[in-house]
């Protein structure tokens, strides 16, 4: 499992505390995670909008599975037969959350 370095595109708000963080990242193994701090601007993962492949699609790298514990988000990538990927050349995805929180 890799530790990612996502990069910042949005931090939006939205009513109340909630807020919308959009952020891109490159994928370097079959199983990935970014653990993100309150110094992103939130202390709360509260959904996964979305996370899709933006760069280096192809049958050994066909989707990505994420899902989240705490601040942490783990993204699975499979090839076209399901299982692990094996290739991340240009691999690149877009990850969409709702956070929350005072930070």
């Amino acid at each position: 499992m890799a530790a990612l370095t996502e990069t910042l595109v949005y931090h939006g708000e939205l009513g109340g505390k909630q807020r919308i963080h959009v952020c891109t990242g490159t994928l370097e193994s079959a199983s990935d995670s970014i653990t993100f701090t309150a110094a992103d601007g939130f202390d709360q993962i509260d959904a996964i909008i979305s996370c899709r492949l933006t760069g280096g699609v192809d049958a050994a790298l066909l989707t990505v599975q994420p899902s989240y514990s705490g601040l942490t988000v783990t993204i699975v990538s499979k090839g076209e037969d399901g299982a692990a990927s094996t290739n991340w050349d240009s691999a690149t995805f877009t990850l969409v959350l709702l956070v929350s929180g005072e930070s």
